[in-house]
């Protein structure tokens, strides 16, 4: 089991990470490419075989970058439970 200080440490780093604006400007990029291959599959009829397996591989890049925008809040909601069990803990004792 990890220490609170590794846990607090690790939190900052993500903490960090969203509030800095090259992370804004990153989501930004991430959001256009998302909704340019969900347009692609809404939008663009399936005309056979390899149009269909084409989509299927675009839906799999969707679910990437919707995990790649989202991972960071995830984690950062982890660690801030994670902090707070050790907290709760700590004060049992």
């Amino acid at each position: 089991m990890r220490d609170k200080r590794e846990v607090q440490e690790e939190l900052a780093l993500v903490r960090g990470l969203i509030k800095h604006s090259a992370w804004g400007q990153l989501m930004e990029i991430a959001s256009k490419q998302l909704t340019t291959r969900t347009d692609n599959i809404i939008l663009v009829p399936v005309t056979g075989a390899d149009a269909c397996f084409g989509q299927e591989f675009m839906k799999g890049e969707i679910a990437g970058i919707r995990l790649f925008m989202n991972l960071p809040r995830i984690l950062e909601e982890q660690l801030t439970d994670e902090l707070a069990q050790m907290e709760k803990e700590q004060s049992d004792e």
